[in-house]
């Protein structure tokens, strides 16, 4: 294999990693996972925005440009059949779970993210890891700051929920060498990063929790 071809796969994974919108068909781990990543409507703001600004959150949204009634009835829909999903809650878990993965990710620990993924996120996060480790390089990436967080869509399928969350970060990422030397990126330049990821939920397992299912092309 020649150079270029093993820079090319350094950028490839510079673009999973910092932008963190790896392309992959929604099928993975959740056979139900069949529809459109975005309405194609659009709308004003709904009922749950307002409420939520009120709670000094304006990060956190439905976003506008699911109709109004049609994202209430979305939300109603899923609370019949998960009656503790509260959708606020929900935003500030998946703002978490996106720091917590990135940041382990980075750190090449899978063991930590085996919960938090579907098998077919693991499979594709660790033929990453994988082909940094062949090329003895690491990446280092920091989210400065939140910008938004936005729920898009949501799809009660079967035993499945499914919720696809917008994240738009500032972000910096750079590529290392085993010395510690910046190959890639500069450590000093922010970017404004837009991710989608679908977090999943079995509705009929006992102890069962949200977990990333998929990412989307954003």
């Amino acid at each position: 294999m020649s150079s270029l071809n093993y820079f090319d796969i350094i950028i490839m994974i510079l673009f999973l990693i910092v932008s963190f919108s790896v392309y992959k068909t929604l099928k993975s781990d959740n056979p139900d996972m069949d529809f459109p990543p975005f309405p194609d409507s659009k709308g004003q703001s709904t009922k749950l925005i307002r409420v939520l600004k009120t709670h000094n959150k304006q990060e956190y949204c439905l976003d506008d440009t699911i109709q109004p009634d049609t994202a209430e009835q979305k939300v109603e829909k899923l609370l019949k059949v998960d009656k503790t999903f509260d959708t606020l809650s929900f935003m500030l878990h998946a703002k978490a779970e996106f720091e917590y993965i990135l940041k382990h990710f980075c750190e090449k620990d899978m063991k930590s993210l085996k919960s938090k993924i579907s098998q077919n996120v693991y499979d594709t996060f660790e033929n990453s890891i994988k082909e940094l480790e062949k090329h003895k390089y690491s990446i280092c990436s920091e989210i400065i700051r939140f910008k938004k967080v936005a729920i898009k869509d949501i799809k009660v399928a079967k035993n499945y929920a499914n919720v696809i969350v917008e994240f738009i970060t500032e972000q910096t990422g750079v590529i290392k060498d085993n010395s510690g030397k910046i190959i890639k990126g500069d450590d000093n330049k922010i970017d404004t990063i837009k991710d989608v990821w679908c977090f999943s939920k079995n509705l009929i397992s006992k102890n069962s929790q949200w977990v990333l299912s998929a990412t989307i092309e954003a």
